[in-house]
């Protein structure tokens, strides 16, 4: 695969994270508002109703601007990470992770594992990097879509990691019997 194809494989699969981590937070926004008052910095504590309805916006806007091959690559890719970094220093400074990340899957009884957070986090962080810097955008429609069901799947099986780094691993880092 050229540069191109990998970029724009690369953005299918965060901007896909993005839309399925906005679908979740519009369809379970009392998990979503109990995770951002815990993870929320002080000053921005109060402003849970705004985010309940600014967080899933701003990431379907980057869905959009990741997904459409030639809009603005290189600023999809750019706020992408701006928007990763954010929530990955949320994750970070969150102290009770009973509620889950509040991106994807309702908190259980057990509490999330922060590992696999951060190692889905850092997945996402690594493919924007990359796709800032490769060229952009693959020559044809006809390969955008086939790249985005393709990164639809991918995106996917990251958002998912970790739940399956969960069932698979304990917190001490031994493998499940």
């Amino acid at each position: 695969m050229d540069g191109p194809v990998v970029s724009y494989l690369f953005r299918a699969v965060v901007g896909v994270s993005f839309a399925l981590s906005a679908w979740f937070k519009l369809t379970h926004p009392t998990e979503f508002k109990l995770v951002y008052r815990l993870a929320a910095p002080a000053p921005f504590a109060k402003f849970n109703r705004l985010a309940l309805a600014l967080v899933p916006a701003l990431e379907l806007a980057c869905f959009a601007l990741l997904i459409v091959p030639r809009l603005a690559p290189k600023l999809a890719s750019a706020s992408a990470l701006i928007l990763l970094t954010m929530f990955t220093v949320s994750l970070v400074r969150i102290t009770d992770l009973r509620a889950g990340c509040g991106c994807w899957g309702v908190g259980s009884s057990r509490r999330a594992d922060r590992r696999w957070l951060l190692i889905r986090n850092g997945i996402l962080i690594t493919l924007s990097v990359v796709s800032l810097v490769l060229p952009v955008s693959p020559a044809s429609i006809r390969e955008s879509v086939f790249l985005l069901a393709v990164g639809s799947l991918f995106a996917f099986v990251i958002m998912e990691l970790p739940t399956i780094g969960a069932s698979t691993w304990t917190p001490e880092g031994r493998q499940h019997a």
